[in-house]
């Protein structure tokens, strides 16, 4: 990185001292979060201070982490039940306000063999018209 300093003029200043802080990462720096603890349902203090940069090594106001994904409230089952719905969309709405880019997460968890798949699409793929919309 090369830095000029100028004065009022225009004019280069000789041995000036210059500091850089840095206000973003252009990596995404990220974390699996807890829907239920950002929504407020559940409570656990020092998770909430890593995540709001209060504890941990970016203690001082920047948090560690500049993305996050749901840990289990974007899979299916859970998502397809109300209550966790909205614990995923206020934690949601929690992160964007905070400037988090948050990753989504697929619903179809790792796939049919473990149990991740509601009846009805498995139906669809022993049908073979997995591919067709279905509405539940």
């Amino acid at each position: 990185m090369h830095v000029t300093v100028r004065d009022s003029n225009g004019s280069p200043v000789s041995g000036a001292s210059v500091t850089i802080d840095q206000t973003r990462h252009a990596f995404r720096h990220g974390t699996c979060v807890d829907a239920s603890v950002l929504s407020g349902v559940e409570k656990d203090e020092p998770y909430m201070e890593v995540l709001e940069g209060q504890r941990g090594a970016g203690a001082g106001g920047e948090p560690l982490f500049n993305t996050a994904v749901f840990e289990g409230s974007m899979k299916w089952p859970p998502w397809v039940t109300p209550s966790v719905q909205k614990e995923a969309l206020e934690a949601f709405a929690w992160l964007r306000e905070r400037g988090y880019y948050v990753r989504m997460h697929n619903l179809v968890w790792p796939g049919a063999q473990t149990g991740h798949l509601p009846e009805y699409i498995l139906q669809e793929v022993a049908n073979g018209t997995e591919h067709g919309v279905v509405e539940g």
